[in-house]
């Protein structure tokens, strides 16, 4: 699924999830609950079921269609859990706890300043398991913003690594 000037979903083939795939690759197996903010069409589903982890997927996307079609599109066998609502809603109203959180939240190419903001961040931190991951898609397109995305990043999740690919950066923890 793409726009003009973004793509938002692209299977397996889909860089971002098959980062985040090949970043956390030697823990995949100790995610059972995954939540996914922003879904598109659940590009990490597909690529987490191509190599062989089914875990339990929440997936969070505001767009009513977008998430009927991930579903329709979904790979068999896979628990997935979607829910109709905003990113920042649900992280602030969510009771659950994850062992992985993908940000994916896009509007075009750029990621909405509430997504880097230490208000949300903190949120999705208080929603991880103890010993949980975290990992944010982010596109480049202002040096200064993406400095202050570090910063905030950091100030919530020290010690995070950067995954370069192009103009997309995947800050995991």
């Amino acid at each position: 699924m793409a726009t003009r000037d973004a793509l938002y979903s692209d299977g397996t083939a889909y860089l971002p999830a098959r980062e985040l795939y090949r970043h956390f690759n030697a823990d995949l197996p100790l995610f059972e609950n995954v939540l996914v903010l922003g879904t598109g069409l659940a590009s990490i589903v597909h690529v987490f079921a191509e190599k062989g982890y089914k875990p339990h997927f929440t997936l969070v996307e505001a767009d009513k269609q977008i998430l009927k079609w991930a579903m329709e599109f979904a790979p068999e066998g896979i628990q997935l859990d979607p829910v109709c609502t905003d990113a920042a809603s649900y992280v602030e109203s969510c009771n659950r706890k994850f062992d992985l959180i993908f940000i994916d939240v896009f509007n075009g190419r750029f990621v909405p300043p509430f997504v880097f903001g230490e208000p949300f961040l903190s949120g999705c931190k208080k929603l991880l398991e103890p010993n949980g991951h975290i990992a944010m898609n982010y596109m480049v397109n202002e040096w200064h913003e993406w400095l202050l995305v570090q910063r905030m990043f950091a100030r919530v999740f020290p010690g995070f690594e950067v995954v370069e690919r192009g103009e997309n950066r995947l800050l995991a923890c």
